[in-house]
């Protein structure tokens, strides 16, 4: 009995909490991102920054709302220097939080960016689609401009006579 009184003080005053943090971790928040340009691009924007100095920097984040609402984010490493942004199909002022984070998940303060996306490449194709009976199927034909990366996707009326999707095409031929 008396071992097992000296197991329970041992299992009671031998344990202690530790903290733990990522290795090289400072536990200070990195700097400020400083922004040096933002060009709006069709659908989107690119935004260019230079990145706090801090020894444990791992990554840039960029945090936005497109117009449906939906919450995205594009994530890159300390060694990159723009956020690609893309997602938009109107035009429109959309606001971008950019910061950063390094080894111990610190967050750094918040830059807010306001980007004016330029009308998507999809309503250029679609000005432009055209599809013809071709011997057993269709031939479609499209004009993409700026040889953006679209997907067309293909739906057919199903015997029920619902749209029922049936195919894919990924490109960014500028014409077809």
């Amino acid at each position: 009995m008396k071992n097992v009184f000296y197991v329970l003080i041992l299992l009671v005053y031998g344990c202690s909490e530790e903290s733990h943090q990522a290795f090289g971790s400072d536990n200070d928040p990195p700097g400020k991102v400083t922004i040096t340009s933002i060009e709006n691009v069709a659908g989107g924007a690119i935004i260019k920054f230079t990145p706090p100095s801090d020894e444990d920097l791992l990554y840039i984040i960029g945090k936005y709302e497109n117009e449906k609402g939906e919450k995205k984010q594009v994530i890159v490493s300390a060694y990159i220097d723009s956020l690609n942004i893309n997602g938009f199909g109107k035009i429109g002022i959309f606001d971008v939080e950019v910061s950063a984070f390094d080894l111990g998940n610190n967050q750094s303060e918040i830059e807010i960016v306001e980007i004016s996306p330029l009308e998507a490449p999809i309503h250029e194709i679609l000005k432009s689609i055209d599809g013809i009976q071709d011997f057993g199927g269709i031939n479609i034909s499209y004009e993409n401009p700026s040889a953006a990366n679209v997907s067309l996707n293909m739906s057919v009326v199903n015997d029920s006579g619902e749209l029922e999707f049936k195919e894919s095409f990924y490109t960014s031929q500028k014409n077809s």
